[in-house]
């Protein structure tokens, strides 16, 4: 099962879904995106999971940052596959798995992981700070708590499912 994006959703999530911020906390839990995931390893963050594929703004990262981001000491590195626009079962699994094991996680996405915060508020232990980068803007905070994943079944429920 995956979901997909549809066009309404599209246009509504490109407004933050939290707290805008200049740089990431360092007490966040989860970091999805190349440029805070770079920025969580050159603060020497030791966030639970970070998520990324080693694309920004659709463009291939430079060859630096994707050093600094694999060499990270940060845990295991699963690799998953998740196309623009959807967020699929393999990648939510991953994440699910990645917050319920002792230790941190990099999952490497292969396709984007834009969609994937939703998941990550979701698994995310009550209390937990999940952040994602807002071109332009900078870094969104979600606390996840009650409020914030049942915003995000709210998202994933209008999102088209495909088996």
């Amino acid at each position: 099962m995956r979901y997909e994006l549809n066009q309404e959703l599209r246009a509504r999530l490109k407004k933050p879904l939290g707290e805008l911020a200049t740089e990431v906390p360092a007490d966040a839990t989860a970091v999805v995106g190349d440029v805070v995931s770079l920025e969580a390893v050159e603060r020497m963050l030791k966030p639970k999971v970070m998520v990324y594929d080693y694309r920004t703004a659709r463009e291939p990262i430079p060859e630096y940052m994707k050093r600094s981001i694999s060499a990270h000491e940060n845990g295991e590195t699963v690799l998953v596959h998740n196309p623009a626009g959807t967020i699929t079962e393999e990648a939510n699994e991953a994440i699910r798995n990645a917050f319920s094991r002792e230790g941190r996680t990099k999952i490497e996405v292969m396709g984007e992981e834009d969609l994937l915060v939703l998941p990550c508020v979701l698994h995310a232990p009550q209390g937990s700070k999940v952040c994602y980068g807002q071109p332009g803007q900078g870094v969104v905070i979600i606390e996840s708590n009650e409020e914030s994943k049942e915003m995000v079944r709210h998202i994933m429920h209008e999102m088209e499912v495909r088996k």
